[in-house]
């Protein structure tokens, strides 16, 4: 069976400039049609695809005229994606990494966690969770994914130990996820 490699198309150096434009346009419309791209990582992406510093910035505002390019909606997909099975502070770093302003990140938090970052953190008791409400907080249903690799029914979680219990605790603590959710699922 004869084995075919995928090789990647550089931008050619014989072509004019006005022709690698619009091919590096076709390549950027091409990667984003698969799935969405930071601003960075775009960048990132055509600069080792081999197209030089001025093309990529033409690509880009070629891109924002558009609005193909869109760091909030990035941000989104992403928190929606993952943030069931992992916590805000790990969702915000990774955000950062990939270049992500803060202003896009607070928004993106905002539109899928429907709250601010202080109404995580008010005291015990306080949080205002309405009975004709029955969805579970993302971070919530998170911690419980997390526990499950500890005990598979409550009963089990209730037999454990005190020590247990705060090492556990310890460990979604240092995941970023907050104390009082944590003492509520380990029944704390």
């Amino acid at each position: 069976m004869k084995k075919t490699s995928v090789r990647k198309t550089f931008p050619k150096q014989d072509l004019s400039r006005e022709e690698r434009l619009l091919q590096g346009k076709k390549r950027a419309m091409h990667l984003l049609e698969r799935r969405d791209y930071s601003r960075k990582g775009l960048i990132e992406k055509l600069a080792r695809d081999g197209y030089e510093e001025s093309l990529i910035s033409e690509i880009i505002d070629y891109l924002d005229s558009y609005h193909y390019l869109d760091d909030v909606r990035f941000a989104e997909s992403l928190i929606r994606s993952r943030k069931t099975t992992k916590s805000r502070r790990e969702l915000l770093y990774y955000l950062k990494t990939k270049g992500i302003s803060e202003e896009a990140i607070e928004a993106a938090m905002e539109s899928n966690y429907h709250m601010k970052e202080e109404s995580l953190y008010q005291p015990y008791g306080e949080s205002e969770i309405s009975d004709d409400e029955p969805e579970l907080s993302p971070e919530i249903t998170a911690i419980r994914r997390q526990l499950q690799k500890y005990y598979s029914t409550k009963e089990e979680l209730l037999a454990m130990d005190y020590v247990t219990k705060q090492k556990i605790a310890a460990k979604l603590y240092r995941k970023g996820y907050s104390e009082e959710n944590i003492r509520k699922e380990l029944y704390l």
